[in-house]
């Protein structure tokens, strides 16, 4: 969605229909969507630390089974490999959701920082060149984005090193 479609849908009154109290809701409702991009983050960082831990846990399964010298062994690893594969693309889906969403939500709040004193968002986004110069800003979610991929490869290895 675009900032036009953004601003067409986002006010659905003006000020004159609206009343005196215009400006108080205004602010008021821009605080709590603000907060909500906050919870949004740490919901990310939770599911992070979640999907961390299974994948610490996933590669200390493979250690210790990798150490074994049975057939059982190999299938196990194998199935392991695979199971580590699967969350970590599943992590991988989860956090380019969360960078998706957190972008759009942005958006929106830029819009209504159109009609506030102050666009300080819009403005810091600026400064930081809208993350497209990696010396001045790298986006979180970019470097994110890696550590579920490693974790992939990873398991690939593990698995095509007990397949050869």
């Amino acid at each position: 969605m675009n900032v036009k479609e953004i601003k067409e849908k986002l006010f659905r009154a003006d000020k004159k229909d609206y009343g005196d109290l215009y400006r108080v809701h205004y602010f008021e409702q821009y605080k709590m969507y603000y907060d909500g991009i906050e919870k949004n983050s740490d919901k990310r960082f939770t599911i992070n630390s979640f999907f961390l831990g299974i994948n610490t846990f996933v590669f200390g399964a493979i250690g210790y089974l990798f150490d074994k010298d049975k057939i059982w062994t190999d299938i196990s690893t194998y199935i392991v490999a695979v199971f580590g594969i699967f969350i970590s693309y599943i992590w991988y889906r989860m956090i380019r959701s969360y960078k998706e969403l957190n972008s759009t939500k942005f958006k929106v709040l830029n819009v209504i920082e159109e009609n506030l004193p102050l666009s300080a968002n819009d403005v810091e986004w600026e400064a930081l060149e809208r993350g497209k110069n990696p010396k001045i800003y790298l986006p979180f979610s970019k470097i994110e984005l890696w550590i579920p991929r490693i974790c992939i490869a990873f398991y690939c290895v593990i698995f095509l090193f007990r397949y050869f």
